[in-house]
């Protein structure tokens, strides 16, 4: 076993399940390179606010989140840079892509994580928030 592995990272798995799932995409969205409009993208976040809500009301649930799995070493989400405000679109070829770990309000609480510094998130930390 590697040294790594036997680090302590204070999220505790006893009693915590965690499991994946898709929103398929409507078949007008095929293309690779779809991109989701402010609407399709407020509404799949209300989709996932609804889901981890309905879980929490279920009894014997202490608590529920969603996010990317934890210490999976790699982003859960991302989009490829087509272009830079004020420049020209950049090639294909060129484009960057940039990952992103998305959690939920109470992620870290839900995992046992002991906050060293700083706040933890809040159902408050939406894209249409002031920032």
């Amino acid at each position: 076993m590697d040294e790594i592995q036997r680090v302590e990272t204070g999220i505790y798995e006893d009693n915590l399940l965690t499991f994946s799932y898709s929103l398929t995409r409507s078949s007008e969205s095929t293309d690779p390179h779809f991109s989701l409009s402010d609407a399709d993208a407020h509404e799949m976040i209300e989709f996932h606010g609804r889901f981890v809500d309905q879980l929490r009301r279920i009894p014997g649930i202490v608590g529920a989140t969603m996010g990317c799995p934890p210490l999976a070493g790699r982003p859960c989400g991302g989009s490829n840079v087509r272009a830079i405000e004020g420049r020209p679109e950049i090639p294909e070829s060129e484009r960057l892509t940039v990952g992103a770990i998305i959690v939920g309000d109470s992620y870290f609480e839900t995992l046992g994580a002991r906050l060293v510094e700083g706040r933890a998130f809040t159902s408050r930390e939406r894209p249409d928030a002031a920032q």
